[in-house]
Formats: C-alpha cells, sequence, structure tokens
C-alpha cells in the first residue's frame, strides 16, 4: 500500500528555507513571472528541497502558444489580465540544469487548454467551447494533443527534472 502525504506550505519561494525535504515538488505557472535571476533561485530552492532522488515537475506557459499569447495581448490591452506581470513564456528550462540536477523529460503539451483564451477575445466562441474545454482540463488524451498542436500550438511546457545527488 502506497501512502501519500500532501504537504502545502505558503512563501516566498525565492528566499524560503525548506526544513523539510520532499520526494516530489510540482508547481504550474510559476517561473515565467520573475526575471532569469530570481527563475535560478528559484529552482536553486527547489532542488534543495528535494531528497536524493526526488524530482521537481513544473508546467509553464510555452513560448509556442499561439492563442495564448495572441489573447494575453488582447487581455493586457483591454486591462481584464487577471495574473500579474507574465511576459516571458518559456522556451525550455534546461539552461537550469546541472550535473546534480538532471533535465529528464520536457515537451510541449496541452494544446486545447488554450481554447480557454477565447473567454479574453471572443466570449460567445469561449461559451460554445466550454464543454470541450472543461473535458480536455479533466482527461488528457495525448493523441488529441498530437491532431491539434499543428493548428493551435501547445499551452505548457512540461519539464521534469531529477536530484541525482
Amino acid at each position: 500500500m502506497i501512502g501519500l502525504h500532501i504537504t502545502k506550505l505558503i512563501g516566498d519561494i525565492s528566499s524560503y528555507n525548506f526544513k523539510n525535504k520532499f520526494d516530489i515538488v510540482y508547481n504550474t505557472g510559476l517561473i515565467e513571472h520573475f526575471s532569469e535571476n530570481k527563475q535560478d533561485k528559484i529552482i536553486s530552492n527547489t532542488y534543495d528541497s528535494l531528497k536524493e532522488g526526488g524530482y521537481y515537475i513544473t508546467l509553464n506557459p510555452y513560448s509556442g502558444g499561439k492563442f495564448t499569447i495572441k489573447y494575453m495581448k488582447v487581455a493586457k490591452q483591454k486591462n481584464t489580465w487577471d495574473y500579474g506581470e507574465e511576459d516571458m513564456f518559456i522556451n525550455s528550462l534546461k539552461q537550469f540544469q546541472k550535473k546534480e540536477f538532471v533535465l529528464v523529460k520536457e515537451y510541449p503539451c496541452c494544446s486545447l487548454l488554450q481554447l480557454s483564451m477565447f473567454f479574453y477575445g471572443n466570449r460567445l466562441l469561449f461559451i460554445l467551447l466550454l464543454p470541450i474545454i472543461l473535458f480536455f482540463r479533466y482527461f488528457y488524451l495525448y493523441p488529441v494533443d498530437l491532431l491539434f498542436k499543428k493548428y493551435l500550438g501547445q499551452y505548457g511546457l512540461m519539464s521534469v527534472f531529477k536530484k541525482i545527488n
């Protein structure tokens, strides 16, 4: 039997000193809000929070998300963007890889999640697509993602690091 213990911590990840060590640290939509120097500090602190053999998994907005980029600009022009400063889309996090912190896998994903961005540009289309948006938010299907990525681009970049040392 596998036991799962989830810990939620609140604090400034760029200066937080983790007392506990974890097997997995996961976050979404965090890195793109910070400068590269601050990103390095965040990833370094995340590394320090992992047990040996632990994984850091992060999903961030990808630079290949056509609708995401377009409709974020629209929302910012209309002053309706709710997510703060976020001008940096992530192309890769491989620059943060080190000998003892290996980038195991990295891949763009989640093309259909971009349909949510119609909320900022075409509310009627957003409402019509809502059943599809909700379905694919909870049931990721890789073959469907492959089909639509050519037309939509990919919403997110999934990066998986492993602490070796």
